[in-house]
């Protein structure tokens, strides 16, 4: 398993990016695809592109790492990502049929303690007249 470091400022990055809650256990969902194009969980199942608000790689190194390393050694096609105070992880299995597991494939070496995010509202805002790049 690959190892990456972490600060509570790209902590804070991730949150900030955040558009929708998808699970209490991932304080930040993503999807990549195979053009390197990242952006963050708005809606299950395969997100429509006309719906995508894409994250600019400027800024985000550490976002941006983290999808490489998924597109190169997890799923070259693209998917969802999912990251904790533990790592990142993907879904293994059929999700329909609730025969889905985690696995993690990157471990976070922290600068300093990590703590979950409290969230009290869903970040969703109204798709259709939003900006398609997160700024």
């Amino acid at each position: 398993m690959k190892s990456f470091s972490i600060s509570k400022r790209e902590v804070d990055s991730f949150n900030a990016l955040q558009i929708k809650v998808h699970r209490r256990e991932w304080w930040a969902v993503f999807s990549a695809n195979g053009h390197e194009q990242v952006w963050p969980f708005v809606c299950y199942g395969v997100t429509p592109i006309e719906e995508r608000r894409y994250v600019p790689e400027e800024g985000h190194k550490l976002l941006f790492d983290v999808a490489r390393y998924f597109l190169s050694n997890v799923d070259d096609e693209g998917g969802r990502f999912f990251i904790n105070t533990k790592g990142v992880f993907c879904i293994k299995g059929e999700i329909e049929n609730k025969h889905s597991i985690p696995v993690q494939f990157i471990d976070w070496r922290p600068d300093e303690a990590l703590t979950k995010p409290v969230r009290s509202f869903d970040f969703s805002w109204n798709l259709k007249s939003a900006d398609r790049t997160i700024k």
